[in-house]
């Protein structure tokens, strides 16, 4: 990822005389910590007890191959006073040359814990001047594979990858004032878990006679490190969504049986990941979706030995009609069939029945080709002999 906002504001700001040298005298505080994505699209506020920052739940995303990722890659310290850059980072940046300095935390003074993983490491950079202001300066956090590009080179390359085993970073060491005096650096960066996208969410209804019930069907988590999945349920637009059920890892689909035919509800997907017993909910998905009356039960016209007219009255919502056919079976119905799809009107003259024997039918209301509402009661005509 390119950080060319961040190389030039170093090297312009060090070369940079500060405006308020007499309130850089004296020992320096920190004011605040924040997190950041390297473009300000996202920032994250600390707060301070007894000396000790922390910033709690930075958000993250989960990507299938690295685990969990923060969302926000950079820590800001900023401090009320410019500070000694020498005792942030081994090298400074030359405003002459370009060259961006190394900002190998000076003396090892930073201690991150856990450690950097393979390949990787924790640096430290000095800004002198607040993100947001020209007095003071900051101290710029970061993980990265290479923090000292080769000569014509700008970018630095990073990433914040945070297993499943840990949720937070903590950052302590000390760092000096200009006049010497130490600045204790003490900073808890806690990362939310993310178990990853549910992905595709559908719903589908299943027969509507007698009883209606719902089908949900998403893409289970891709990182794998979720303790469970919740279906939670609202009456359309309400926002009020109730937990119906408590799903094992990886579950990917639940029948909710408990829908009532002429009413509206939303549904969403929540996965949780506990962390020291407490639970890290994230909703990965929702889905509108209308339960209607169901279509009445067909009826029949101009019977003849060999073809009968289907009608039905048609239903609010939808926006075609599938047709299911079965034969008899002592007086109900056998096996349903699909026989006509996207049908647009109400009525469908059938012209491939034998005499005397007798059909049912039923109505599949779909909107857009999908079946979102309950089926119809079935209905059976008898062809003449």
């Amino acid at each position: 990822m390119n950080r060319n906002w961040l190389m030039l504001a170093v090297v312009a700001l060090a070369a940079a005389c500060s405006p308020y040298e007499d309130a850089d005298s004296g020992p320096a505080h920190i004011l605040s910590v924040l997190t950041s994505s390297g473009s300000y699209g996202s920032v994250t506020d600390g707060t301070e007890t007894a000396g000790a920052w922390s910033v709690a739940e930075v958000p993250s995303f989960c990507d299938p191959v690295d685990g969990t990722l923060s969302e926000e890659n950079i820590i800001w310290i900023i401090l009320d006073k410019q500070i000694s850059a020498a005792s942030v980072q081994t090298t400074l940046p030359d405003p002459l040359t370009g060259d961006p300095g190394d900002c190998t935390p000076t003396g090892g003074w930073l201690t991150v814990t856990p450690a950097a993983p393979a390949g990787f490491a924790w640096y430290s950079c000095y800004v002198p001047s607040g993100p947001q202001s020209s007095e003071g300066g900051s101290i710029v956090i970061f993980l990265a594979t290479d923090a000292a590009p080769a000569s014509g080179q700008d970018e630095w390359d990073y990433v914040s990858g945070v297993s499943d085993d840990f949720t937070s970073y903590t950052l302590t060491g000390s760092v000096d004032s200009k006049d010497g005096t130490p600045v204790d650096i003490d900073v808890t960066v806690g990362i939310a878990p993310d178990a990853g996208d549910v992905g595709t969410f559908a719903a589908s209804a299943l027969s509507g006679d007698p009883a209606p019930s719902v089908t949900l069907d998403w893409t289970a988590p891709t990182c794998g490190s979720e303790s469970r999945i919740k279906v939670l349920r609202s009456p359309h637009g309400a926002g009020t969504f109730v937990e119906i059920a408590n799903l094992a890892p990886g579950s990917a689909t639940y029948t909710d049986a408990t829908v009532v035919n002429g009413e509206a509800y939303d549904w969403e997907i929540v996965t949780e990941i506990d962390v020291a017993a407490v639970p890290f909910p994230e909703v990965k998905a929702g889905v509108s979706y209308g339960i209607v009356n169901p279509a009445a039960a067909p009826t029949f016209t101009g019977t003849t030995q060999t073809s009968t007219t289907v009608n039905w009255v048609a239903v609010a919502g939808a926006t075609g009609y599938d047709l299911q056919r079965a034969n008899d079976a002592a007086g109900v119905p056998g096996s349903f069939s699909t026989y006509q799809v996207g049908l647009t009107g109400t009525s469908y003259t059938d012209p491939s029945l034998l005499p005397n024997r007798i059909y049912w039918y039923r109505i599949l209301p779909t909107v857009d080709g999908v079946r979102r509402l309950a089926d119809s009661p079935s209905a059976s005509v008898t062809t003449l002999p």
